[in-house]
């Protein structure tokens, strides 16, 4: 039994370093994108409703978005919300599929 417990053990801690290594790229792929786009932080703050201070703390990796947040921002920046949270090469940063 100790033996599957480990296993198990093993397979949570894979899964939970994989969120978070999801979560700590959504702050780099929305600044590059936002610099692709030539946005401020002013501008992408009006176009996406939410603060330029929030946006600023995500992109430095100092706040995880709300779920409503990073659909604001996928819909402002015209990229599905899997573009955020999938790996690179995955389905979802292919299009521009709009959310």
């Amino acid at each position: 039994m100790a033996r599957r417990a480990s296993g198990t053990a093993e397979v949570f801690t894979e899964a939970v370093d994989d969120v978070e290594q999801t979560v700590r790229a959504i702050g780099p792929r929305l600044k590059a994108l936002r610099a692709e786009l030539g946005l401020s932080l002013q501008q992408m703050s009006v176009i996406a409703d939410v603060s330029a201070a929030s946006i600023h703390k995500i992109e430095r990796g100092e706040m995880v978005p709300t779920i409503t947040t990073l659909l604001k921002l996928a819909s402002a920046l015209h990229r599905p919300l899997s573009y955020f949270v999938d790996e690179p090469g995955d389905a979802g940063e292919i299009g521009r599929a709009h959310v």
